[in-house]
């Protein structure tokens, strides 16, 4: 980039040939020109100006001539969408100042400069962080939402071309899954974070997802959990669906019946192995759940799960139809007990929820939920209670399950349509 005014190009000035004193409001205002690129240059800091193409977009820059062969260059700044007048006259300092030590901003850029897709950033990304610091479940999340909401949106964009524009773009086009929407953008600014880093984006160009907007989610969160009657019906569909195992595996119904009376999470029933069961200690000793090492206190109702299990095989708790495999999924199980018991909207993980409102029902205190869920302790109240046996959860555990036993203990006999 050179120093030369082209024909296509107009520069603007004030009296006598000088700069003006621009504003942020001045910046905004600037019309393009569809003949041509216009240049103006600001008063306050020598060198600076900002650059409207004839689309419309509009970029700060610093020219500058270098100390030691006095070479004109013009050095750009970034987009003014993503960056204020306010952010480019320190960073226009800053480059002018490394000018007055006889360095070269612009050569020293080109050395450095990293251009890649966002495609190939993510496998990056992957390799070196979401390989090393995540778990796998959470690894497989973050590469279903890029490759489902990012990647064909933003996925070609060099990584240093994505502007704060595209982000608001990509997350008002999911405004619709406003939950999903955030997941996604967090992603997405984690990996802008490391892109700044690894020195895919200069510090000047930044994180483009900053001062994006999230959704609100106080009024959007999913508050589902099974009624005394539901509960009923459910249980009551998983007896038929068993008796009928041309519909579905028995291992998915008997994990969907060990969920229900442990209020575990889906991930660490179904991926669950003997050597983690002790039925003598009525607890599992999970090694890697979602919260790290795990204890949970088995009552009455889930060891007769398990002690029944116990009797037909070895190796997995669940195993799966892919020999040494565990179950993958309980999808179909699911759907099949919700419809034969005429539930709508119910998520297995609402399981969770229905476990810890019974929970509440019988007096449990909020510490000691947090404790049976597996929740990281999340305030100093429920921290005190982590150094305790586990005696007092095992009481508030039976009477969860004692409670649920009693709920199901009507449940009637539902019948299929025996069309398969």
């Amino acid at each position: 980039m050179g120093s030369q005014m082209t024909t296509d190009e107009a520069t603007v000035k004030g009296k006598k040939g000088r700069a003006v004193r621009l504003t942020q409001k001045a910046v905004m205002d600037l019309a393009p020109d569809p003949a041509r690129r216009i240049r103006v240059w600001d008063a306050g800091v020598p060198g600076l100006g900002v650059v409207v193409h004839p689309s419309g977009k509009k970029s700060y820059f610093v020219d500058y001539r270098t100390k030691t062969d006095k070479t004109q260059r013009r050095q750009t700044l970034g987009s003014a969408a993503s960056m204020t007048l306010d952010d480019a006259r320190p960073a226009a300092r800053k480059l002018m100042g490394e000018v007055a030590d006889r360095k070269d901003p612009m050569a020293a850029r080109r050395v450095s400069e990293k251009r890649v897709a966002l495609s190939d950033f993510w496998k990056i990304y992957r390799r070196d962080f979401t390989e090393v610091h995540k778990k796998p479940t959470s690894l497989e999340t973050d590469r279903i939402m890029f490759e489902k909401h990012v990647e064909p949106v933003l996925g070609r964009h060099d990584v240093r071309a994505i502007e704060r524009g595209d982000v608001q773009r990509l997350h008002a086009s999911m405004h619709e899954r406003p939950i999903a929407a955030n997941r996604t953008f967090a992603l997405l600014s984690h990996m802008m974070t490391m892109a700044v880093d690894w020195k895919y984006r200069t510090a000047i160009e930044g994180n483009p997802c900053k001062g994006v907007r999230r959704y609100d989610e106080a009024d959007r969160q999913r508050d589902r959990y099974l009624s005394p009657d539901e509960l009923s019906r459910l249980w009551a569909a998983l007896g038929t669906l068993e008796r009928e195992p041309r519909f579905v595996r028995q291992p998915a119904i008997e994990a969907i019946r060990l969920l229900i009376f442990t209020g575990c999470r889906r991930g660490e029933i179904l991926n669950l192995r003997w050597e983690h069961v002790d039925l003598d200690g009525a607890c599992l000793n999970l090694p890697d759940s979602k919260s790290g090492r795990k204890k949970v206190v088995l009552n009455r109702q889930a060891l007769k799960v398990l002690n029944d299990i116990k009797r037909k095989r070895e190796g997995w708790v669940f195993p799966g139809e892919v020999e040494g495999q565990p179950v993958q999924e309980i999808k179909k199980a699911w759907a099949a007990a919700c419809k034969l018991a005429e539930i709508e909207g119910l998520r297995v993980h609402d399981l969770r929820h229905s476990f810890a409102t019974i929970g509440v029902g019988v007096k449990a205190s909020l510490p000691m939920l947090g404790k049976l869920l597996g929740h990281k302790p999340g305030s100093k109240m429920t921290a005190r209670y982590s150094h305790v046996d586990d005696s007092p959860w095992r009481v508030v555990s039976e009477a969860i399950g004692d409670e649920m036993d009693s709920i199901i203990s009507g449940a009637k006999v539902v019948t299929m349509n025996p069309e398969p």
